[in-house]
């Protein structure tokens, strides 16, 4: 005859058996919060990185720099002024050079696109009277590298590279300043990608700013927007 008493376990061996089930638990339990614990920290570092790349791009910030034959430039990022009552939009990016003590001055324009592989683009006199001025601006991401064509066979290449805070890829370079203007833009195959103004005379004057950047004319590329004071 079985005795009852041992259908069950001890009342000692209770709290025993009951304590090693919840150490196998909190064990397990462990195992699976530390790599949770590791995902959030990651999760949250991307999202500071994120936010301050948004910061950057709705502020001011520097985007470049660089040397003429009398000086050092600088290029920054600059917001979008609002537009006066009934004017249009003055673009989607702003970008200021700021040369020894002249006055700052910044063109708007838009993004580049596939369609329209180059984007705001500037020529920009370092003073009254210059043979030498900066060409800066953003291009589309499939070109690598820019060559700025000017008179006489004139010829100035510069790389393009992406900036945080700004779209496509950005350039600047120093060129003589020699008349009338086109830039060509190269994969990283040295295909040509995008083409953008002209050294051809044209037969008559330009009638727009969009015909006088087509006949590459200076002052389709002129710094369009009031000067911002630094701050």
């Amino acid at each position: 005859m079985r005795d009852a008493s041992n259908d069950h376990p001890q009342p000692a061996v209770l709290p025993e058996l009951e304590q090693i089930l919840v150490r196998a638990a909190r064990r397990r339990a462990a195992g699976r919060r530390l790599p949770r614990r590791r995902g959030v920290l990651v999760a949250l570092a991307a999202s500071l990185v994120l936010a301050a790349g948004a910061a950057a791009a709705g502020g001011v910030f520097t985007v470049s720099s660089g040397h003429t034959a009398h000086g050092t430039y600088v290029v920054e990022r600059r917001p979008v002024p609002a537009p006066a009552a009934g004017e249009p939009a003055a673009g989607t990016v702003c970008l200021q050079l700021v040369y020894d003590d002249r006055a700052p001055s910044y063109g708007c324009g838009n993004a580049p696109t596939a369609a329209a592989p180059f984007g705001l683009l500037v020529a920009d006199p370092l003073e009254e009277g210059s043979r030498e001025r900066v060409v800066y601006g953003l291009v589309a991401g499939d070109i690598a590298r820019v060559a700025v064509l000017g008179k006489g066979g004139q010829r100035t290449g510069a790389r393009t590279e992406r900036k945080q805070g700004l779209p496509g890829r950005f350039f600047a370079v120093a060129v003589p300043h020699l008349g009338r203007i086109e830039v060509v833009g190269y994969d990283g195959n040295g295909r040509q990608v995008g083409r953008i103004g002209s050294l051809a005379r044209p037969d008559h004057p330009p009638l727009s700013k969009a015909e006088a950047v087509d006949q590459g004319d200076p002052a389709g590329f002129a710094p369009t927007a009031s000067p911002q004071r630094r701050s």
